[in-house]
């Protein structure tokens, strides 16, 4: 076997939980995390079975983003080997149950809900196996109430004789809930209730639950009629054998009134199950062109019956074909159906307002006819359900025209389909300051015919609150053009298919939003397949979501026009980057909104990148280059640059927290040099006390340069220092100051601990500047886990010269005894340093050892540097890699120190994805650590 050791806690710990709030409404990565080689930790779920074995705990948190989460351990397939699954969500204290909830059956799916939760609060899950069945599992969170609770109840807007999709429902992992049923069973095991909800369209319904074969694996179900309260029953019905389907009718709705079901399975015979809906009044059928309210419109029989006693109405289904029908005052109706045929198919919306309150669809299936709904003035349609336009065949105009200020909203998907047409296209049009607004997701699917078509003029708006799907089979076929100001806002994503098919181009000011305060967002890249692509003139961020970063590009992303910064942090990297071509702009940005990672600009305008990390917001600028060619990159890392030593004598020091990189891709000198900007928001973090003395820093590749300073704005907590100089070469850039008055605060330079003979260890710090340093406590372990404190050294409150300290320990036992040193501020704050391993039963060599990675950050290839180390012929060096979840990635074979030196490299480009890793070495029983950024 391998031994590994490291010292960072593991997932199993509650101390060691994985910070999940990025993916609430969303799921981790498949099989992501495991329960095998778990601990038994903390609290057990009360529902939970314990077996012999004991339990394998995996902990995670979150900071809740509303009073609801539901939180699921999804297995099987992909998704994860474990079986026997069982959840519970905790208080902060990780003993205090919220709730919890185990398997029925070995290979399900299980999910805890909660609906009480504080926003703002942290809470902690834990995932366990039943003894034995320990594996992997994908983690799902979401925020919005799940159906199991009265609260989260599935509202069913289509009435019309309606049927779910098989087995679309399902009682496994319910919650028992509210009242049961007055004719259910109850067994032990307590009961697991799904919740819909309705708005009676009429006086009478039925309401089925449709189980056996690929209707549902539920068996002995249970079905309950409430009052809005949830609790006064109407009417209740249950199984007589197994697998009955159960079925009530009742009589005596009140129209408009909202009426709740609750579906449930007898103890131990939970399952998927079909729900059926039916309570409409009347159908109606078009016979003539004419008016909504005409009695001659319509008939009840068929579409060449006779006329109808009266019109259609809220409760009442509506079928309109082969004629042009106009609504001129306000209607309801619980379903519209149009179909193309017989003659042209029109529905005209003038002035008015038209509610249907379940669904509606278009459809042509391969006539040669017109089939179009045009909305007129302030005319609005309202579809509480799902809009379907779907066109399979013809050689006419299949469109939705909305005019003037008019209005569409869809409650939930609004879906266009293409499969085949001729001569015109499938379209959506907008003109002036008409609207759309989509709840859920919008999907463009074409497989043949004619391209679909969005297109918004003139101040028109298309919302849409969830995802926007473009698929395709073919380029230049899903499209949305926007243009005269014209606005498309994302609730959550941009999805394009396999090819990348899809257009979304923007003209004439036009702008795209993705704008939300529930889901973190992905932008993709604007190119595509087949010449397709997302053309962005204007963007805009406004994304509050609780999760940081609320935005990742996944791709190269170019904006043309301007950038608006309103809410929400994105994330880029090298690849993945925001490009602010030449002649654009960006307006806003703060800490709340800014670009955390490389942002690209193109051509020759002064400009302000509005960069930041870790929660700060630290803009840096240049000055106009002179070539419309040049090309900029700049990111700020909130973290000390590595060689804050090698500087020009003019320079007392530079900035311990912070830099910025800028490199110039594209450009010449001197046409491209430019004058640099730095910015600081918080001048306390940044260690400024007197602007005056302030100067800009360049590293030119082996020492950092005085770039002095030609300016400044604002004052030592807030402002701005613009080089005397310009730049002619690109790199690394920060704060600098030229006499002591700045403090430029900076982490520990040096924490080591050796070994003098058997009775004592040996315990060297060192500092470069201190600010409000009150003391170091020097702090022991024998586990490397739990530290006391056996020495207080006193600090030197503020100190801007290299500062070296020093303890002795020698109280020794054990085999192996781990340092680490607390530093603690005068207002209480503190932070840690590095641990220190020491090996008692061997005699450490006496060693000044320096473990350095050059670059940092990583491209390409760098270097972990070993200096000024023993120079004894046997001394060894080692190093191990670990990424930010504590797993090793790297580990190298051990290598001998010559001439006081070794090194390694880190190869960026072949072994490692783009993130922030830790380099851990060993020299003589020593330990160091460095933490390296790799960018590839």
């Amino acid at each position: 076997f391998t031994l590994c050791l490291d010292d960072v806690v593991d997932y199993d710990y509650y101390e060691g939980a994985i910070d999940i709030t990025s993916i609430i409404n969303s799921c981790s990565a498949d099989a992501a995390y495991t329960t095998i080689g778990g601990s038994a930790d903390k609290n057990k779920g009360s529902t939970w079975n314990t077996g012999a074995n004991g339990n394998y705990n995996r902990w995670f948190k979150f900071t809740a983003s509303a009073a609801t989460i539901n939180a699921t351990v999804d297995i099987g397939g992909a998704k994860g080997s474990q079986r026997r699954s069982q959840i519970a969500i905790w208080e902060s204290d990780g003993t205090t149950e919220v709730a919890s909830k185990r398997y029925v059956s070995d290979s399900e799916d299980i999910t805890v809900g909660v609906v009480n939760l504080t926003p703002g609060n942290l809470y902690y899950i834990s995932v366990d196996a039943y003894a034995g069945y320990y594996g992997t599992f994908t983690l799902c969170l979401d925020d919005v109430v799940d159906y199991d609770y009265f609260e989260g109840a599935v509202e069913i807007t289509d009435i019309n004789a309606w049927c779910s999709d098989d087995a679309a429902y399902t009682t496994i992992g319910g919650s028992a809930d509210k009242t049961k049923g007055s004719c259910w069973n109850t067994g032990a095991n307590g009961n697991y209730n799904r919740w819909f909800k309705f708005v009676a369209q009429s006086s009478d319904v039925t309401i089925t639950v449709d189980i056996g074969g690929a209707k549902g694996t539920q068996r002995r179900s249970q079905l309950a009629l409430w009052e809005s309260d949830g609790s006064t029953q109407l009417d209740c019905q249950r199984y007589a054998a197994d697998a009955d389907d159960v079925s009530l009718s009742y009589s005596g709705l009140v129209t408009d009134n909202t009426y709740y079901i609750s579906i449930d399975a007898y103890a131990g015979y939970y399952g998927t199950f079909t729900l059926c809906v039916d309570n409409i009044d009347e159908e109606y059928f078009s016979i003539a062109d004419g008016n909504w309210n005409n009695l001659n419109t319509w008939s009840i029989v068929d579409h060449t019956g006779p006329p109808a006693a009266s019109v259609p109405q809220s409760g009442d289904v509506v079928n309109i074909r082969g004629h042009e029908i106009t609504v001129s005052g306000a209607q309801e109706t619980a379903g519209l159906n149009m179909v193309i045929a017989d003659d042209n198919t029109k529905l005209t919306i003038n002035n008015a307002a038209l509610t249907v309150r379940g669904k509606m669809e278009m459809t042509n299936s391969g006539e040669n006819f017109t089939g179009q709904v045009v909305i007129q003035g302030s005319g609005n349609l309202i579809i509480n359900d799902n809009a379907l336009f779907t066109r399979g065949g013809g050689d006419s105009e299949f469109s939705v025209k909305l005019e003037n200020s008019a209005t569409l909203t869809v409650e939930k998907t609004m879906t266009w389909t293409s499969s085949a047409g001729t001569s015109a296209d499938s379209e959506l049009s907008l003109e002036n300051t008409a609207s759309v607004v989509v709840t859920d997701d919008c999907i463009l699917d074409y497989s043949g015919g004619e391209k679909i078509l969005f297109s918004a003029e003139n101040d028109a708006t298309i919302s849409i609150l969830r995802d926007l799907t473009l698929s395709s089979t073919a380029a230049d076929k899903t499209n949305i053009s926007l243009n005269d100001d014209s606005e498309l806002k994302i609730g959550r994503n941009i999805v394009r298919g396999d090819p990348a098919y899809g257009n979304i181009t923007c003209n004439d000011d036009s702008r795209l939003s993705f704008e939300t305060n529930r889901f973190q967002q992905t932008i993709g890249a604007t190119g595509g397949d087949g010449g397709d692509g997302i053309q962005i003139e204007n963007l805009t961020i406004n994304n509050t979501a609780p999760a940081s970063p609320q935005v990742t590009l996944t791709g190269l992303v170019e904006i043309s026009g301007n950038l608006t910064l309103t809410n929400g942090i994105i994330a880029t990297t090298e690849d993945n980057i925001l490009v602010i071509k030449d002649n654009a702009t960006i307006s806003g940005g703060s800490e709340t909104s800014y670009i955390d990672g490389p942002l690209k600009k193109i051509g020759n305008d002064a400009f302000v990148f509005p960069v930041g990390d870790d929660g700060y917001f630290a803009q840096i600028a240049i000055s106009a280059p002179g070539n419309a060619t040049a090309e900029f990159v700049a990111e700020y890392i909130a973290e000390s640059p590595d060689d804050r030593e090698s500087k020009e004598e003019s320079l007392v020091k530079v900035s311990g927290v912070e830099y910025w990189d800028l490199d110039r891709n594209t450009g010449t000198s001197p046409a491209d040099d430019v004058f640099v900007t730095l910015y600081w928001a918080d001048g306390s973090r940044s260690g400024i006390e007197d602007i005056v003395d302030l100067t800009v820093a360049h590293f030119d590749g082996s020492q950092w340069e005085d770039k002095g300073n030609g300016s400044t704005t604002g004052d030592e907590s807030a402002g701005s220092i613009t080089s005397e100089d310009k730049w002619t070469s690109f790199s690394g850039g920060t704060l600098g100051t030229k006499t002591p008055d700045n403090p430029l605060p900076i982490t520990l330079v040096r924490f080591t601990a050796r070994l003098d003979g058997t009775a004592r260890v040996l315990i060297f710090w060192e500092t470069s500047s201190e600010k409000n340093n009150n003391y170091f406590d020097v702090e022991k372990s024998s586990d490397g886990i739990n530290f006391e404190a056996f020495a207080t050294v006193p600090g030197a409150g503020n100190s801007n010269s290299t500062l070296k300290y020093d303890t002795e320990d020698t109280d020794l036992s054990g085999e192996i005894v781990y340092y680490r040193l607390k530093q603690v501020d005068y207002n209480g704050d503190y932070s840690y340093s590095n641990i220190a391993a020491i090996r008692l039963a061997e005699e450490a060599v006496e060693s000044d050892c320096e473990m350095n990675v050059n670059p940092n950050p990583c491209i390409g290839k760098c270097y972990v540097v070993f200096q000024n180390c023993s120079q004894e012929e046997m001394s060894e060096v080692n190093i191990s890699i670990f990424d930010g979840l504590g797993n090793q990635v790297f580990a190298s074979a051990t290598k001998t120190i010559e001439q006081g030196e070794s090194s390694f490299v880190i190869d960026s480009e072949n072994n490692y994805k783009p993130a922030v890793y830790i380099v851990r070495g060993s020299v003589n029983n020593q330990q160091y650590s460095k933490k390296v950024i790799i960018k590839n």
